[in-house]
C-alpha cells in the first residue's frame, strides 16, 4: 500500500506499507496499517491510496484523532489477548490430559488448535508483527500453510473422536481424502504463488466445513 500526501508546494510525501515490506519498516509499530499524517482545521486536504495484492483486500479507509486511535485499539487489543489466552489455556489441558492418557485424539485437538491460532493471528497480522517480522515469504504464504495444517488437524481430530474408521469405515475414507487434500494445499506454497494457493484454502476450508457437519 502506498499513500502519497501533497505538501503546500505540490510534492508529495509517499510512504509504503505491507507483507511485501519488513515490518519493522513501517512508520507505526501496529499490526494493521497506518499512516500518520498532520492537517491544520479547516484545510482541505487530498491523499492518494496505492493497492496492489495477489488476493482479495479489505478497504476499510478511516481517520482517526490518535488519542480515540489508542483508546479504542486498547480494547479490541485487550478482547484479542483474551481470546488467544483461552485458546491457549485450552492448550495446555489437553496437553495434560494427553500426558496422562495417551489418547492421540488429544494430541489432534492440541495440533489443531495451535494452527487455528497461527492461522487467526497471520489474518489479523499479528504474526507477521511478533513471529516473523523479517520474513516476507511467511508473511505472505502463512495463511494458506497453516490454514491447511489446521484444517488436516481438524479432520483427523473428528476422525479419532468419533472413530469413523470403526463405526463408519466408508466415510472415513472422504475424511482421510481431506486430511491428504489439506495438507497438500499446505504443501502447495512451496511451488504456487500466493494469489493461486488462496483459492486452494478457500475450496479446501469449505469443502471441510460441509463434511464436518455432515459428520
Amino acid at each position: 500500500v502506498e499513500m502519497y500526501v501533497a505538501n503546500h508546494k505540490g510534492e508529495y510525501r509517499v510512504s509504503r506499507m505491507g507483507d511485501g515490506m519488513p515490518f519493522g519498516m513501517r512508520e507505526i509499530n501496529h499490526d494493521n496499517l497506518l499512516f500518520p499524517f498532520t492537517t491544520e482545521p479547516g484545510v482541505q486536504q487530498t491523499v492518494y491510496f496505492r493497492f496492489a495484492t495477489q488476493g482479495s483486500v479489505r478497504l476499510a479507509l478511516a481517520v482517526w484523532d490518535p488519542k480515540q486511535f489508542l483508546e479504542t485499539d486498547h480494547s479490541y487489543q485487550l478482547l484479542e489477548g483474551i481470546c488467544y489466552g483461552a485458546i491457549i489455556v485450552m492448550v495446555f489441558y489437553n496437553l495434560l490430559i494427553l500426558a496422562t492418557t495417551g489418547d492421540r485424539t488429544y494430541l489432534f485437538y492440541v495440533m489443531y488448535s495451535l494452527t487455528f491460532i497461527i492461522a487467526q493471528m497471520s489474518l489479523d497480522g499479528t504474526s507477521f508483527k511478533y513471529l516473523w517480522p523479517n520474513s516476507l515469504w511467511l508473511a505472505n504464504y502463512s495463511i494458506t500453510l497453516f490454514s491447511g495444517i489446521m484444517g488436516g488437524f481438524l479432520v483427523l481430530f473428528v476422525r479419532s473422536l468419533l472413530q469413523t474408521k470403526t463405526h463408519f469405515p466408508r466415510w472415513d475414507w472422504v475424511l482421510r481424502g481431506l486430511v491428504v487434500m489439506s495438507f497438500a494445499v499446505a504443501s502447495s506454497v512451496l511451488f504456487f504463488p500466493y494469489g493461486i494457493t488462496l483459492k486452494f484454502i478457500s475450496s479446501a476450508i469449505l469443502l471441510i466445513s460441509v463434511v464436518n457437519i455432515i459428520t
